[in-house]
């Protein structure tokens, strides 16, 4: 009996290191997906747009990891107006991507905006890393 306590002590003292070493990488070690070289002067195609056309912008970026990420956009000008949450998956390497998916919405009002992006990567169960970036100011008119 005691031969088969010390076993399992030793099993699960080695389980908990495990564990631990687990833990303790997927908490802290610096995993970077992606680096936006542009993150705070994305340049959009035109300073001007009228109500319903479509935004272009120009994003340069390195990404590292194969990940699918979950990304949150946002038209800004005072007020927040949120579109609507999609997930994709940019390809690996370093690139310019020319972006136009977002359409200025018929309510707005003529003013300056901008677009506020969060992009959210989930690494491993515990942890999640969060990308943003800005475009430069645009202006809408009707």
């Amino acid at each position: 009996m005691r031969n088969f306590l010390y076993y399992l002590s030793v099993v699960t003292f080695t389980m908990t290191l495990v564990l631990f070493g687990l833990l303790t990488y997927w908490l802290y070690y610096p995993f970077v997906v992606i680096t936006i070289e542009n993150d705070r002067s994305v340049p959009v195609n035109t300073q001007e747009y009228r109500v319903g056309d479509r935004i272009e912008y120009q994003l340069r970026y390195c990404k590292k990891l194969p990940l699918v990420g979950t990304i949150h956009r946002a038209i800004v000008n005072g007020t927040r107006t949120a579109f609507t949450t999609i997930q994709a998956s940019l390809p690996l390497g370093c690139h310019t991507a020319n972006i136009a998916e977002l359409t200025i919405p018929t309510y707005f009002d003529p003013d300056v905006y901008h677009i506020e992006t969060t992009v959210e990567y989930t690494l491993n169960p515990l942890r999640t890393e969060r990308v943003t970036w800005r475009s430069v100011d645009f202006r809408v008119i009707h």
